[in-house]
């Protein structure tokens, strides 16, 4: 029996193996739609083939251009995207955006959709919503401008396919974005928080949290055999996460994010304790899956994101710091490390960020000792050689 791909709407895997697209192309005199179908060995090749042949026809991945909805265009838009190999968690949230726009305007036809619609779609996106059983869920806030971001995108390919002219976005101001200082802990807060960690059975993953400012899928996806113990550096080679309530393997975010990170004496000796408590822990278990994972369940099995950022929350409240998400460990790692001196270079490389540049913009706050001292440094230096009043 021919399978659909998951997400994939008009293109499925036939029972030879191969994967054909099919597109409505016309109708007949009774209205009934004709179609044709493209094939291809992969599924990739056959929604490449399925997106330029909708082109062709109409160039609006239907029958006309004038007949083409906003849901008919997002969803071949969509299979575009995937063909062009966007990872799936990025996939996850264009869907995501892509469903928000459709729920009220997928049958708007693309050609007729006018700024005041959009305006409107993110003035309903924004107002709190209230559920059956009475709870009420908050608008979109930030995530408005993701939506938008979205909808921009499809829409100037739109353009570039001739199926627009101009896109109603033009008209539009992007949604704001309300930034959101991260709480980040000072040294004396870290320390506190590790001492009341100690014993935890996931000691270890929150002392690399602090001390490499990993993130949470970079430190779930480590594997022993990522770890030099002798070299003293770990490699980050891929991340664990979230996708459809099902934990998935991912590569890292970006080629920086697959990075080596040098490692403390401290730090060795974190992962040799736990190693060790690992060991031990595997011995006394009626069921174990020896998988390598660093940090595991107790039968050894991957940890589920949402459990780990929720187990740490008693440890704050023990230790009575700051409340912080899981994620702030890492922006309180760079800005420990910012103000002992360690170079933006540096810290840039050992975060895997994009550019120096961003790492400085983010935390160019927590440069600003460095800055005084500079500034100290280099009237010292003139100081002898002119007169001042």
């Amino acid at each position: 029996m021919a399978r659909r791909g998951k997400g994939e709407g008009n293109i499925r895997q036939r029972d030879d193996g191969r994967w054909e697209g099919t597109i409505t192309v016309g109708y007949t005199a009774r209205g009934n739609p004709k179609r044709v179908s493209v094939y291809g060995r992969t599924r990739e090749e056959a929604a490449k083939k399925h997106f330029q042949m909708g082109a062709k026809h109409g160039k609006g991945l239907l029958a006309a251009p004038d007949r083409v909805t906003v849901a008919q265009y997002l969803e071949s838009w969509l299979e575009s995207r995937e063909a062009d190999g966007r990872k799936p968690t990025t996939m996850a949230g264009y869907r995501t955006a892509v469903a928000h726009v459709t729920k009220q305007l997928g049958r708007v036809r693309l050609q007729g959709l006018t700024a005041p619609q959009v305006q409107n779609l993110y003035t309903q996106l924004r107002k709190p919503v209230k559920l059956e059983d009475g709870t009420i869920k908050p608008g979109l806030g930030n995530g408005l401008h993701h939506v938008h971001r979205v909808l921009r995108a499809a829409l100037n390919d739109a353009i570039k396919l001739d199926i627009l002219t101009v896109s109603p976005l033009a008209k539009l101001n992007a949604p704001g974005v309300k930034r959101t200082e991260s709480t980040v802990w000072t040294d004396d807060q870290a320390l506190t928080f590790l001492e009341h960690a100690a014993g935890h059975r996931w000691f270890a993953l929150l002392w690399l949290a602090l001390s490499t400012g990993m993130r949470r899928g970079e430190l779930l996806g480590l594997r022993w055999e990522d770890i030099d113990l002798e070299r003293k550096v770990l490699h980050v080679k891929r991340n664990l996460t979230t996708l459809g309530g099902k934990r998935v393997i991912l590569d890292p975010k970006t080629h920086r994010s697959r990075r080596p990170i040098h490692l403390s004496l401290e730090d060795l000796k974190v992962l040799e304790d736990h190693r060790a408590g690992q060991d031990a822990e595997q011995e006394l278990a009626e069921v174990w899956q020896e998988t390598g994972w660093v940090f595991c369940t107790g039968i050894g099995t991957t940890i589920t994101p949402g459990n780990l950022s929720r187990s740490f929350k008693p440890i704050i409240e023990a230790a009575g710091v700051p409340d912080i998400r899981f994620h702030d460990l890492r922006h309180s790692s760079a800005s420990l490390a910012a103000v002992a001196g360690v170079e933006p270079k540096v810290l840039s490389e050992r975060l895997g960020h994009a550019t120096v540049g961003f790492t400085m913009s983010v935390y160019a706050h927590s440069y600003a000792k460095q800055h005084n001292a500079a500034a100290d440094m280099m009237g010292a230096l003139l100081k002898p050689r002119i007169k001042t009043t």
